[in-house]
């Protein structure tokens, strides 16, 4: 039995650290989910503020340019085509135009985030874009603007600034924004951490330590209930070994002993010995009987041919002689008793006898009883023995460390039987315990049902 129990203790061993390494593992998942998904929006916003930033200073290089091209065409208006100054205004107006199509169509390929140009802007911006980039294409073709043009070209330049200055001071205030909700974001992230750890400790790890302590106190209960069968087996078998030795040897030799005294006084009729023979004669007569008593009570079924029901009258007698209460024995002479599974080494008798002397002990030593009965009778298609006294009451008895055990061990037998075993208290006091098993129907009785 000891070694299943250790077999156990390493299952439950095994069973534990999967369960916590289950848990362990789905727990640091959840919280590598909530990191990846924290480095992924912190990603995003830093890709858009990276966005942002170079939009920022395509938006300054745009006003720049603007400037260029319009300072460019008033030096055309006025030196009236000079090469280099055209060519110039050619490199100008190609940089300005590639720049202003990025912006304005959102190209993530030239670092521009997509819908980067509301449409309110860019109906601010084309007119002036369009007017002032026609006007330095006509130069670099060799038509200059005139005088008079150039004022509303100078004014378009101011105007493209404007709306650039516009443009740039939307994507400040949205960054600003973006920066705000990025901390909030980040201070909501660490606090769902936290309450996730909290949660994993509070309703993970603390139930499967509480699970994996509950299990280790459960098997810790299971051996010492195995330590305590195999204690009471082993005394089983050496109270049932003093039992059969009483009752074949000293028995056997304390009646022949009584029957050679007996025949000794009959030889001495007459004579002034007799009388002491016949004392001799009687009392050896009263160890056979208290050896035949002590040999049941070690061994009732095999102390004596008939069975149960003399040893328990015979426990009912001895326990009133001794301990001075009143005890009965009430039996009905057709109670089948329950069968014992087969490799079972204790006979039934044997296992019932033990129920009832236990109960019998309780009673009188922590029940303090004054009456005490013993009954076996049919219940229905049941069996029943019930030992009931009339003592103090289960309630104030239980803290006995004996009838832990006691109690312990008369379930153990119980369960060896096939049986059911309640311990309760007495309506207006006292203790009663009934041993309950199902009968098996006999032939003629099955017959009928069939």
């Amino acid at each position: 039995m000891l070694p299943s129990a250790a077999d156990d203790h390493t299952r439950i061993g095994r069973m534990i650290t999967r369960l916590l390494a289950v848990r362990f593992f789905a727990a640091m998942g959840l919280v590598l989910v909530v990191a990846v998904v924290h480095q992924v929006l912190v990603q995003r916003a830093v890709a858009r503020q990276a966005a942002d930033a170079h939009t920022v200073d395509e938006a300054g290089r745009q006003r720049m340019l603007a400037f260029q091209v319009a300072a460019s065409l008033c030096s055309e208006a006025g030196e009236h085509g000079i090469d280099s100054s055209r060519a110039r205004l050619e490199s100008v107006l190609a940089q300005w135009r590639q720049g202003h199509a990025g912006m304005e169509a959102g190209d993530p390929a030239l670092g521009f985030p997509p819908g980067l140009m509301p449409a309110e802007l860019k109906a601010r911006l084309d007119p002036h874009f369009h007017r002032l980039s026609a006007a330095a294409a006509a130069a670099v073709a060799g038509d200059p603007p005139g005088a008079y043009a150039l004022p509303t070209l100078v004014e378009d330049a101011h105007a493209f600034a404007a709306t650039m200055d516009v443009l740039v001071h939307q994507l400040a205030t949205e960054a600003d924004g973006r920066v705000a909700r990025l901390r909030w974001l980040q201070a909501g992230l660490f606090l769902a951490l936290a309450l996730l750890l909290g949660f994993v400790d509070l309703f993970v790890f603390r139930p499967s330590i509480r699970r994996a302590r509950q299990a280790l106190e459960d098997l810790e209960q299971v051996k010492k209930w195995a330590v305590e069968q195999e204690v009471a087996e082993a005394s089983g078998r050496l109270e049932r070994r003093i039992g059969q030795d009483l009752h074949d040897g000293v028995g056997q030799r304390l009646t022949g002993a009584a029957m050679m005294a007996k025949a000794l006084s009959r030889r001495l009729e007459g004579r002034p010995e007799a009388e002491h023979a016949s004392d001799i004669v009687h009392e050896l007569n009263e160890a056979v009987a208290e050896t035949r008593a002590l040999s049941r009570q070690l061994f009732p079924a095999a102390a004596d041919a008939e069975g149960l029901e003399p040893a328990l009258r015979d426990l009912a007698g001895s326990t009133a002689r001794h301990a001075g209460v009143e005890c009965t024995c009430d039996w009905d002479d057709d109670l089948p008793l329950p069968a014992v599974p087969p490799g079972e080494g204790t006979p039934a008798p044997m296992h019932i006898y033990r129920i009832v002397q236990e109960a019998v002990s309780n009673a009188v030593r922590h029940g303090q009883a004054k009456r005490i009965r013993i009954a076996g009778r049919r219940d229905g298609d049941h069996g029943l023995i019930e030992v009931v006294d009339d003592g103090v009451g289960l309630s104030a008895t239980a803290a006995a460390p004996s009838m832990g055990l006691g109690l312990r061990t008369m379930t153990y037998r119980a369960g060896q039987l096939g049986a059911e075993l309640k311990v309760g208290e007495e309506y207006g006091g006292g203790t009663a315990v009934r041993l309950r098993w199902k009968l098996e129907p006999t032939p003629a009785l099955a017959s009928l049902r069939g």
